[in-house]
């Protein structure tokens, strides 16, 4: 029998068998445009022949205009400006304004910064947006060590964590606090069907963490404690995002409560999926696990199918799976190694019987 999502979301969380893994997609851009002109359908008709079983609920923002600048760039709801660039491999969004790059101390962003009011997000527009995914599973995103990232420039935030602790610690406290406020408005109407939030950084590069461990915990994950109880008291898991080789930290995250781990970044230095199961398969949902950096780009329809079915075998054995690549499907993978990606889960040519 074919399970809803929601369904299928709570055995797979509950490390049960499932009818399948549950099925999410994320391709970029390029991909995204490829697949809707090769089969014919828009974006909604494309998530529905995948069996996409996740809808992202994005933040309801009806604040004041955000601008867009005669260089292309255009400002998000925290001031910061990117605008897209041409990258070696399809297009990607590059910074060109840190609102916070510029300020020196603590008063410096006391008097020279504010973060979007709450006023400016229509939280009850959620719940409409529910009723129309209700059968989906539903996540929403945060994140707050790479806003200050984005905040304050890269180079610059790497030095406020050793230089200028103070000021780092003030920004964070305060990136943290906004954070809670904006959930514990945008959890409650959601009525308990915001299945997870999942928050994005980044701690690892290919060969080991980009801080230390103990920077990770004291300087990071502190500021994740009180979460896990925010997002459970509304229903929702705690899923933590985090490429490369962060095997170090998975300790740590599961002291935060956390129980679904993306990405799974199999090319990176102590990722195996075997191990990781073995290890963590009683207490953490996987997600991601598919390696866009060689094998989707890459290899033959017959490697991609291979090495997919492993990963399925392995991560999805008692349940504990999410599907989907480990990264956005990069914008030279051939579209033939997405379809057969998804085929191992949904059955040769999918694609061609009607959407359901």
């Amino acid at each position: 029998m074919e399970l809803l999502p929601k369904e299928r979301f709570k055995l797979i969380t509950d490390h049960k068998e499932a009818d399948r893994p549950l099925v999410d997609f994320q391709p970029t851009f390029e991909i995204q445009e490829g697949l809707k002109e090769r089969l014919g359908v828009d974006y909604d008709e494309l998530l529905n022949i995948f069996s996409v079983d996740v809808r992202h609920l994005g933040a309801e923002y009806i604040g004041p205009p955000l601008r867009t600048f005669p260089d292309g760039s255009r400002e998000d709801m925290f001031g910061i400006r990117r605008k897209n660039i041409q990258a070696a491999v399809g297009m990607t969004t590059m910074e060109t304004y840190n609102p916070l790059a510029g300020m020196k101390t603590i008063d410096d962003v006391r008097k020279g910064y504010r973060f979007p009011s709450y006023e400016y997000f229509d939280f009850e527009r959620i719940r409409e947006r529910i009723r129309a995914n209700k059968k989906y599973v539903l996540m929403k995103g945060m994140l707050i060590w790479y806003l200050y990232f984005f905040l304050r420039g890269m180079e610059q935030a790497l030095i406020d964590m050793v230089l200028n602790e103070k000021f780092y610690h003030y920004v964070m406290e305060e990136i943290a606090g906004w954070w809670k406020g904006y959930m514990k408005r945008a959890l409650p109407p959601a009525g308990g069907e915001i299945d997870y939030v999942i928050t994005y950084e980044d701690f690892g590069t290919a060969g080991g963490l980009m801080i230390s461990l103990d920077d990770v915990r004291n300087k990071v994950l502190v500021y994740y404690k009180d979460f896990s109880e925010i997002f459970s008291g509304y229903g929702a898991k705690f899923a933590f995002h985090s490429c490369g080789a962060i095997s170090p930290v998975i300790p740590e995250l599961l002291k935060l409560g956390v129980t679904i781990l993306d990405p799974v970044q199999v090319s990176a230095n102590g990722m195996d999926i075997l191990s990781l199961k073995q290890t963590y398969g009683d207490r953490l949902t996987f997600r991601g696990g598919i390696d866009t950096i060689k094998l989707l780009p890459s290899g033959t329809r017959e490697e991609v199918q291979e090495k997919v079915k492993h990963t399925v075998d392995i991560l999805g054995k008692n349940g504990g799976y999410i599907f989907c690549s480990s990264n956005a499907i990069n914008a030279d993978t051939p579209l033939e190694n997405v379809l057969a990606m998804y085929e191992v889960v949904l059955g040769d040519r999918f694609w061609e019987r009607p959407a359901r």
